[in-house]
C-alpha cells in the first residue's frame, strides 16, 4: 500500500513504464496534502489571542481537515485499483458491454467521490481564509491552488472514462455535477485567493 510506503518509491513507480500508478492516484495524495496545510494554518493561529473568538471554530476545521487527509490516503491505492479493473475489463475479450460499463460507472462514482471530498476541502479552505492570518496568507492561497487542482483532476479522470459509456441518462446526470464542480470550486478558490491578497 502506496500510504505505507516512501514518497521516494510512489514517486519512481508512478515515473516507470508501468501502467500502475497512473497520473490520478495523484489525486487523492494532492488532497492529502491539502488538508495537511489547512491543519498546519490552524495549528500554528489556533492558539494566538487575535483568534481565540474562533478557536472553536479552528477546532472543527482542524478535525474536518484530519478526517479529510486520513480519508484521502487510501484512495491512493483504490485508484490503482480501479486503474486495473478498467483496463482488464478491456483487454479481457469475454468481458460483457455491460460488465465494461458497469466497471466504468465504479471508476466515474469513485471519483465523483473525491471530487465531493476536494469541494469539501475548499470550503474549509474559505473559512480558514476567512481568518486573515497575514503571515500564512501564501499557505492559504496555496490551499486554493491545490484543492482546484484536485478537484478538477478528478474531473479528468471522469471526462475519459465517461466517453465509452452509451448510457445518455447517466451521462448527462454526471455531466451536470461536474459542470457545478468546476464552476463552484473556481468561485471558491477565487473567493480564498481575493481573501489573501497577496500581490506582486
Amino acid at each position: 500500500m502506496y500510504q505505507e510506503k516512501t514518497i521516494k518509491t510512489y514517486l519512481a513507480d508512478l515515473a516507470s513504464d508501468k501502467h500502475i500508478p497512473g497520473g490520478g492516484s495523484c489525486i487523492p495524495l494532492l488532497g492529502a496534502l491539502t488538508n495537511a496545510i489547512v491543519r498546519f494554518v490552524v495549528n500554528l493561529s489556533i492558539n494566538k489571542k487575535k483568534y481565540q473568538t474562533a478557536k472553536a471554530e479552528l477546532e472543527a476545521l482542524r478535525l474536518r481537515a484530519e478526517s479529510l487527509q486520513n480519508n484521502f490516503l487510501p484512495l491512493i491505492d483504490r485508484d490503482c485499483e480501479i486503474l486495473d479493473e478498467i483496463l482488464s475489463a478491456w483487454k479481457n475479450a469475454d468481458c460483457t458491454e455491460t460488465e465494461r460499463n458497469e466497471t466504468v460507472k465504479r471508476a466515474i462514482d469513485f471519483s465523483l467521490t473525491i471530487c465531493n471530498m476536494c469541494f469539501e476541502t475548499l470550503e474549509i479552505g474559505l473559512e480558514i481564509a476567512k481568518l486573515e492570518n497575514r503571515m500564512l496568507s501564501s499557505d492559504v492561497e496555496i490551499i486554493a491552488l491545490l484543492g482546484e487542482a484536485a478537484l478538477n483532476g478528478s474531473i479528468s479522470n471522469i471526462k475519459i472514462n465517461i466517453t465509452t459509456l452509451n448510457d445518455a441518462e447517466y451521462r448527462e446526470e454526471t455531466a451536470k455535477k461536474c459542470r457545478f464542480f468546476i464552476d463552484e470550486g473556481k468561485k471558491i478558490k477565487n473567493k480564498i485567493i481575493d481573501l489573501t491578497n497577496l500581490q506582486i
